[in-house]
């Protein structure tokens, strides 16, 4: 808990970081393009997670049983897998997400070379970049270029919140 407390006092010492932070969405890249993500050299990816990114690792964060290969929560092939969001995440409009943003990072006790995924940590990248629909880039943190893509069907109106509400303590 102390690492949590020089954080929290560190942001109240200074007011003008709090009110920078106050209704920003999470950051775009400003080293890349979203066109090129699945080409981007990881050491570039790497730097923008470590430079502007923040995981929630206690309120958003989840884990469950998976079954990467059938698609399925639980099922007695099930693995336990662990996300993260990005902790602004939640204030994304479906316009913002569409030009490209990481949004979460992903661990996963099963190795799923298809998608990238394993006992490390995988940033998920979404955007709809001359798509038609959106895209999934996920990108392992000991991967290399080019990163593993899975295409989405969805209607989302590209005004909505990607994240329509803030789980927070205390909270029903």
């Amino acid at each position: 808990m102390p690492e949590r407390t020089r954080a929290v006092f560190g942001v109240m010492g200074s007011s003008v970081t709090v009110a920078i932070a106050i209704g920003c969405a999470t950051p775009g890249p400003d080293t890349f393009k979203a066109a090129n993500v699945q080409n981007t050299s990881l050491e570039t990816i790497s730097a923008f997670v470590k430079g502007k990114l923040e995981f929630d690792s206690e309120i958003g964060a989840d884990s469950a049983l998976v079954d990467f290969r059938q698609g399925l929560i639980g099922g007695k092939d099930a693995r336990r897998a662990r996300i993260e969001p990005e902790r602004r995440s939640f204030r994304l409009t479906a316009q913002q997400a569409a030009q490209g943003r990481i949004i979460a990072r992903i661990r996963s006790d099963d190795t799923i070379p298809s998608l990238g995924l394993g006992p490390w940590w995988t940033w998920w990248w979404v955007d709809s970049m001359g798509t038609g629909g959106w895209r999934s880039v996920f990108i392992p943190e000991n991967g290399k270029p080019p990163y593993h893509v899975r295409q989405i069907r969805s209607s989302w109106s590209t005004t909505r919140t990607i994240g329509t509400s803030k789980r927070s303590h205390g909270s029903t």
